[in-house]
């Protein structure tokens, strides 16, 4: 025979497996909200800085939360640049620049480059090196439009390890 204990007893279970699952309900939509605080957003920025006589490839995280870059490529003319070396970099600018002289800095990432939220970085910048102020004005010009032809992919990381992919440029696909 049931009794009223047997009633509550029953009821006060219910309650309890209800109330264990509004609790883990929760929990996953506060792990969901902390992922989405904490997103970084890679932005490509392609630049002249006409007063310097350089155009730069610009790295800009838009996001909350801090990038973890794990790597990045470069297309241009339908090859494939993985920016991870020196020689990358300087076949990179040369074809941009072709002929022309100029001088090049550029941003050599490793394991651990992580990008600070509101923050950037240049991750490449070339400048004109001639001699002559008129060739140096016309270079300028040669660079911007090779600088314009180049595509960039860069693949990132959040804090909690979601990998994200940004694609800049004329080809990016």
């Amino acid at each position: 025979m049931t009794t009223s204990s047997d009633y509550i007893a029953l009821a006060s279970a219910a309650i309890a497996v209800c109330a264990l699952g509004v609790s883990l309900w929760q929990g996953y939509l506060t792990r969901l909200h902390n992922v989405l605080s904490v997103r970084p957003h890679v932005e490509v920025l392609f630049r002249g800085v006409y007063d310097e006589d350089q155009v730069k490839i610009t790295l800009i995280n838009n996001g909350l939360g801090p990038a973890l870059i794990t790597s990045l490529l470069a297309h241009h003319d339908g090859r494939t640049f993985p920016l991870n070396s020196d020689d990358s970099f300087s076949d990179l600018a040369n074809l941009i620049a072709g002929s022309l002289p100029h001088t090049l800095e550029y941003l050599l990432p490793d394991a651990v480059t992580s990008l600070a939220p509101r923050s950037s970085m240049d991750l490449m910048v070339l400048r004109s090196s001639a001699a002559d102020p008129a060739v140096r004005a016309s270079g300028q010009a040669q660079l911007a439009e090779g600088i314009h032809s180049v595509a960039v992919s860069v693949l990132y990381k959040c804090m909690y390890g979601n990998g994200h992919i940004t694609r800049s440029g004329k080809s990016a696909a």
